[in-house]
């Protein structure tokens, strides 16, 4: 809404260049952010399904895994096999 606020207020000067200019990035950033962000996009996500994360096992090696989720963590805490500092310390 602001870069289209920001061109439409193009249109408010007295050169119809300007005024030209200003509705035509006026309608583009109307058109990206409420047609093809909003409607496309999803619709091509919903069409493509999982197919659109497909991730290749090759690849995998180069990329990292951050488990975000945490996920990993919590199975290895509810299975005991992360163990701490503080218990395999000797003492």
């Amino acid at each position: 809404m602001i870069m289209f606020s920001i061109f439409v207020a193009f249109m408010f000067t007295s050169d119809p260049t300007i005024k030209a200019i200003g509705f035509s990035f006026a309608a583009g950033v109307f058109l990206d952010a409420f047609v093809v962000r909003l409607t496309l996009v999803p619709a091509i996500m919903a069409i493509i399904g999982s197919r659109l994360w497909y991730h290749p096992a090759w690849f995998a090696r180069y990329v990292p895994d951050p488990d975000i989720e945490g996920q990993r963590l919590e199975g290895k805490l509810s299975t005991g096999e992360l163990v701490t500092a503080e218990t395999s310390a000797p003492r």
